[in-house]
């Protein structure tokens, strides 16, 4: 006997694929909040760390 339409079992397949597709791993806002604090921190320290070089005497030619 063979299964038609929202039975069959490629079409449960798919179906699983497009739920687990749409939905997201319960650590994964854990991932996304520390990407959210940690880039921007990362990106000021290093302007700061430019700053600090160029204030203290770095030649500008040093990044060219």
């Amino acid at each position: 006997m063979s299964r038609v339409g929202e039975d069959a079992t490629f079409s449960r397949i798919i179906r699983l694929a497009e739920e687990d597709a749409s939905s997201k791993a319960p650590v994964s806002w854990l991932a996304d909040r520390a990407g959210g604090i940690f880039v921007p921190c990362v990106i000021g320290l290093a302007l700061v760390t430019f700053a600090c070089w160029l204030l203290a005497g770095a030649p500008a030619r040093a990044f060219t």
